[in-house]
């Protein structure tokens, strides 16, 4: 596992009556939390004044970090096999609250005279895992309760999962590891419902998906030799590409035409973002 640093400032949330008062006048005195009552009343944080800042509302008033019902009952769904491609899953999950959990993660350390070990300072760090297959995944949970459970030091970050999706696109994730740790199947969503998640349009599997279908007609419109192509759901990956070749090729003419095919596929903005992964079988094409 692997985090990597982003600082974080931190966001309180104050009531809408307040804010309101505020809004009408101005001049109404802004008061410190109890603890400071006794501190100098020119004290800042993280080099920011007091003076004249204001506090934003939570985007999620009254969430008390349970998971969401239309979510629940989709992961029953996932684990009881009747949803296998997971798209009745990425559709319950789409604009619903999840969790991110960040940790701080030591910027600077000295070792005292003793020679105990300090930290000077520390970033809250946004954290990613690389999964056996060398991908990097951000792992984000549907309730307080699951992310406690694979991480009690974690602290929650909560936000819409077409935001959580985005922050994955930036930070270079390829997938979304969802609710680690849970009982049922392992749930990672990967680099095509990521790309639909996070540029917020409806996501169904590459199989079935009337862009990648239409691609693959372009490809065999565009390519000699290649008379037709299938699209089916893949075994080993997402998506099984079968091709029906002209017959009677040569063998240096059939790696011609498969250089042409993968070159064609390696260039196409559509399949990089609807296909996470693709295996290629050739068959003579029916006449």
């Amino acid at each position: 596992m692997r985090a990597e640093s982003r600082k974080r400032g931190c966001r309180a949330t104050v009531g809408k009556e307040k804010m309101s008062l505020r809004r009408q006048d101005p001049k109404v005195a802004r008061t410190l939390p109890p603890h400071f009552a006794t501190k100098d009343q020119r004290a800042d944080t993280a080099g920011t004044p007091w003076h004249g800042r204001d506090l934003t509302p939570s985007h999620f008033p009254g969430d008390v970090g349970e998971r969401h019902e239309g979510v629940a009952k989709a992961l029953d769904a996932c684990d009881a096999g009747e949803d296998p491609t997971r798209e009745k899953l990425v559709e319950a999950l789409a604009g619903t609250r999840v969790l991110i959990p960040i940790q701080a993660i030591a910027t600077e350390t000295a070792t005292t005279a003793s020679g105990l070990h300090a930290d000077n300072a520390s970033d809250m760090a946004m954290l990613k895992l690389q999964l056996r297959d060398g991908h990097m995944a951000l792992p984000v949970f549907t309730s307080a309760a699951a992310l406690s459970a694979w991480s009690p030091e974690a602290r929650p970050v909560p936000m819409v999962l077409e935001q959580a999706a985005q922050s994955a696109v930036a930070e270079g994730c390829t997938c979304l590891a969802l609710d680690l740790g849970r009982d049922g199947a392992p749930l990672v969503l990967r680099r095509s419902a990521l790309w639909a998640i996070a540029q917020g349009r409806r996501w169904c599997a590459p199989y079935k998906d009337s862009t990648v279908l239409d691609e693959v007609e372009a490809l065999v419109a565009a390519i000699d030799g290649v008379d037709g192509a299938e699209v089916l759901a893949g075994q080993e990956r997402e998506v099984e590409l079968k091709l029906g070749l002209t017959p009677g090729l040569e063998q240096a003419e059939l790696d011609a035409l498969m250089a042409r095919v993968r070159t064609y596929l390696a260039h196409s903005q559509v399949i990089a973002e609807r296909v996470s992964s693709l295996k290629i079988t050739v068959v003579p094409a029916r006449r």
